[in-house]
């Protein structure tokens, strides 16, 4: 055992790198909610409007570059490139540059088609077509430095790259300069202002006598990320589906609000995301039987904090709905009680799906998301026209209790097919 993993049940060496954690989260998503803010302030609708809508094709590039990209990284490291952390960042580096070059044509196709539909945006979908390689080179600098477990280095960065962001829209804004394709630009100079500096601190090894082929890279995260591709659609079809429905059959006014209530969950989702990040490399390098007290404490702290997070809005949900929307959707605060159960539900579910990762059994965690996605779009329906907006309640609390149960269920299955697999306690590789 080394010496870290020796001071990893230390309370001070986890609150070191929890805090760290949900620094770099907390910055890197807070960021890009003030800079949206901003920017609907000083530009026209519009401008506006096609900031959101290029923002939009950035955000479906992203969702399909880190399963296969970012997200291996911290289940196939620990257990695949133990000894060669850096000729692995490095060879995943490369990676990334292959995959710069379809996203630089999707998104090039993207503009040309946007000239003809939408010329308004077109600019700015050229402008993201050189920011995302950038931002998404930044992000996978982020990976390396959770699954090196500096999570302090990443928050680092993060600082770096909200610096250089506000720093350069407070002189275009100076100057009345601010204008879609330009808020793009920031966004790629403060992506390679605090990628540089990962990369200085990481010290990647590009080309060396260890450094893994790009296409061994490739195939251990295809094998790996390809099922995660299936839950990143099914929970955009889950997460938007009902939605949908709930605009069509009850109106836009009653979807705006569903819209409002998933606001209230995000603080906390935030937070689950950072902890499954930070976690994910320890327990991976864990026998099966030694798994599990990882994820006792991660379900522990995340239900606690879920739980404490739902109590003040039953007891003051009137007074912060007020606070935070004014009145325009006061008359659906009582249902926020209620809908951050499905937040309880899924810091629960939380734990499972990070032990199914870990045991790099992604097809489980798809078949799981399978599961709950049918019955969204069965129930979901049935209970909308019934119930009416309690109904799209109903339909999140019933979809994540069956996937709660689902998931834990394949978990234990799977860790119980490990166990037996490992007799002497060694960790083991099971193939998705």
């Amino acid at each position: 055992m080394s010496a870290e993993n020796g001071h990893a049940t230390s309370l001070t060496y986890w609150f070191r790198k929890c805090s760290s954690a949900f620094l770099d989260q907390g910055l890197v998503s807070g960021s890009n909610f003030v800079l949206g803010v901003f920017l609907a302030r000083w530009m026209g609708p519009t401008e506006y409007g096609a900031y959101v809508l290029v923002f939009a094709w950035f955000l479906l590039i992203a969702q399909l570059y880190q399963p296969l990209v970012t997200d291996p990284m911290g289940a196939l490291q620990p257990v695949h490139h133990a000894e060669t952390r850096r000729e692995y960042l490095g060879a995943v580096i490369r990676l990334h540059l292959l995959a710069a070059v379809p996203i630089l044509i999707i998104l090039l196709l993207a503009a040309g088609v946007g000239r003809i539909v939408t010329p308004g945006a077109a600019p700015a979908l050229l402008a993201v077509a050189g920011a995302a390689p950038l931002v998404l080179f930044f992000w996978l600098g982020r990976a390396g430095a959770y699954v090196a477990r500096r999570p302090a280095t990443a928050a680092t960065a993060s600082v770096v790259y909200v610096a250089v962001m506000f720093a350069g829209l407070y002189l275009l804004h100076a100057r009345d300069l601010v204008s879609p394709p330009l808020a793009f630009a920031l966004m790629a100079a403060a992506g390679t202002t605090a990628g540089a500096y990962l990369m200085w601190r990481l010290r990647p090894t590009l080309f060396g006598p260890r450094t893994p082929s790009v296409l061994t890279i490739w195939r251990q995260h295809w094998t790996y990320g390809r099922w995660l591709i299936g839950v990143v659609a099914l929970v955009w079809i889950q997460n938007w589906a009902l939605i949908f429905i709930s605009g069509a059959v009850l109106g836009t006014g009653e979807a705006g609000a569903l819209n409002a209530l998933a606001n209230l969950a995000l603080p906390v989702l935030h937070i689950q995301m950072a902890t499954v990040r930070l976690v994910l490399p320890y327990v991976s390098t864990e026998n099966p039987a030694g798994m599990e007290p990882y994820l006792t404490r991660a379900r522990t702290a995340l239900l606690s904090l879920s739980i404490a997070y739902s109590v003040v809005f039953v007891l003051f949900h009137q007074q912060v709905f007020t606070l935070l929307y004014g009145e325009a959707f006061q008359r659906y605060s009582y249902l926020a009680p209620w809908y951050l159960l499905t937040l309880v539900l899924s810091t629960a579910t939380a734990p499972f799906e990070l032990g199914l990762r870990a045991m790099r059994a992604t097809d489980l965690q798809l078949k799981s998301f399978i599961w709950s996605a049918a019955l969204t779009l069965v129930a979901g329906l049935f209970l909308v026209i019934t119930l009416g907006i309690e109904g799209v309640i109903a339909a999140h609390i019933l979809r994540d209790s069956v996937l709660l149960i689902v998931m834990r269920r394949y978990f234990r299955r799977r860790l119980q097919y490990a166990l037996s697999a490992t007799p002497h306690g060694h960790a083991v590789t099971v193939q998705a």
